[in-house]
């Protein structure tokens, strides 16, 4: 006699206590029982568990038994999570493929398991990771940090896009089913994010210059730790814009509130990607022409396409910021028995001094955002207030362009024999880019509102 979960209709396994999909306490229900048990439950004078139980909730015995939370978990949809974190990390790992293939312009005599450890390397780098290399020749080691977005932005879209798919697939959903599925998902990305900075370490391919090997290495723990925070945002992003109505009332009005804002940065960050890839193409066929490399051209384009393949997205990110009026900073550092260091800084007014054409940079970012204001004022959900919509819009820009100002941030240090060190760091003032994302995001927020507003709808007769 086949048993079912109450909530979900999920058929369940003798003795289960939860419900592997929904997360739910398994008061089921057999396709015999259900037929005949009284309307007011199996002795007909009191409501069964499942009425009673508000959803969500837990049954007190269930609750307290460990073992089974650990079975609900590991019997729930392990095929979809790793449906989604396999062809996010292989996207990611075919992408890198593809842009060494487009680099490797001299046809150097480079294996085939030279370009996966390479790709290996980038794709932990756009989990967030850092390069180590360490060379024998002075017992020098040397750390590198930048994030290729494009591997970045392909492989977590895939993972976030593939994660609402199934649970939309699998019917009706319980906040605890949800996550249920994103700690199934994380648990796979943890294990893909080692086989890769794995690959990354052990093969990767050591050098020789002067007789002394040279050895890069992704390293791991930084891979595992910021690839976890971006999965979280990755599909808290994905509830908030594509799984409607599965979070409790309290928070699910802020998730209202807050997709149109972010599907409209989104969209934001999208444009500029596109300006940004028309900009560069000009720009290098000017560069062309001026150096009369008409005959090794092709060279040229195919560095320059397996270059923004892995890395449109940073050079978009950078000049919307830049537009914006974010200043670049940058710090270099030096110890030799002693520290010494200097910093300054660079914004779009500097160019602006040199040459007033450098206005067109900060009107076309203002334009693209005013877009994106109008297009939140038209998602804003109907009836609501105005000035809530623009706070929203401005909250979820500032927020953006803070988490981008981090994510641009580049650093590299060398050191040797102990007492020697060089460090340098480039990157976007953070305290800035938030003041400014609040500032440009209210004022875009408000024209959207008054171009786009959305009617007020009355609930009287």
């Amino acid at each position: 006699m086949m048993a079912f979960c109450v909530s979900c209709g999920n058929g369940l396994p003798d003795h289960a206590r939860f419900c592997g999909i929904c997360g739910n306490p398994a008061d089921t229900a057999s396709l015999d029982s259900a037929a005949d048990a009284p309307a007011g439950g199996p002795s007909g004078g009191s409501p069964s568990a499942a009425a009673t139980l508000p959803s969500g909730a837990l049954h007190p015995t269930a609750a307290n038994d460990r073992n089974s939370l650990a079975q609900v978990f590991l019997s729930g949809d392990w095929a979809g999570a790793g449906q989604a974190v396999g062809v996010g990390i292989g996207g990611m790992l075919a992408l890198a493929m593809v842009a060494l293939l487009l680099i490797d312009v001299g046809g150097a005599q480079v294996s085939p398991s030279q370009f996966i450890n390479g790709a290996a390397m980038y794709t932990g780098l756009a989990a967030g990771g850092s390069v180590r290399a360490a060379s024998g020749a002075f017992g020098a080691d040397a750390a590198i940090s930048v994030r290729p977005l494009g591997l970045t932005f392909v492989g977590f879209t895939l993972i976030g896009v593939l994660f609402v798919r199934r649970l939309r697939r699998k019917g009706p959903l319980t906040p605890a089913g949800l996550g249920l599925q994103a700690g199934r998902t994380a648990v796979l990305l943890m294990v893909a994010l080692v086989f890769v900075a794995l690959v990354g370490r052990v093969g990767s391919t050591s050098t020789r210059s002067g007789g002394a090997a040279a050895t890069m290495q992704v390293d791991v723990l930084s891979t595992l730790f910021f690839g976890a925070v971006s999965l979280a945002i990755t599909l808290a992003v994905a509830v908030v814009i594509g799984l409607p109505g599965v979070l409790p009332a309290s928070a699910e009005r802020y998730r209202v509130s807050a997709a149109g804002p972010l599907r409209s940065v989104l969209m934001v960050v999208t444009l500029a990607c596109a300006i940004s890839l028309v900009g560069v193409i000009i720009l290098s066929q000017a560069q062309i022409s001026s150096a009369n490399m008409d005959g090794r051209s092709s060279d040229f384009w195919r560095v320059e396409a397996g270059t923004l393949l892995m890395m449109l997205p940073n050079v978009a990110g950078a000049a919307l910021l830049f537009g914006l009026g974010v200043p670049v900073t940058g710090q270099v550092g030096a110890s030799v028995f002693g520290s010494n260091s200097a910093n300054g800084s660079f914004s779009v007014l500097s160019l602006i001094d040199h040459d007033q054409r450098f206005w067109l940079w900060p009107l076309t970012a203002a334009v693209l955002l005013i877009v994106g204001g109008i297009a939140s004022g038209r998602r804003a959900p109907l009836g609501g207030d105005r000035r809530t919509a623009v706070a929203w819009f401005g909250g979820v820009f500032a927020t953006a362009l803070f988490a981008l100002s981090l994510i641009l941030s580049a650093g590299a240090g060398v050191s040797g024999f102990s007492v020697v060190g060089v460090g340098a760091t480039v990157g976007f003032d953070h305290l800035l880019a938030l003041v400014y994302g609040a500032v440009w995001g209210v004022i875009a927020g408000l024209v959207g509102s008054w171009v786009a507003p959305r009617p007020v709808i009355s609930l009287s007769p």
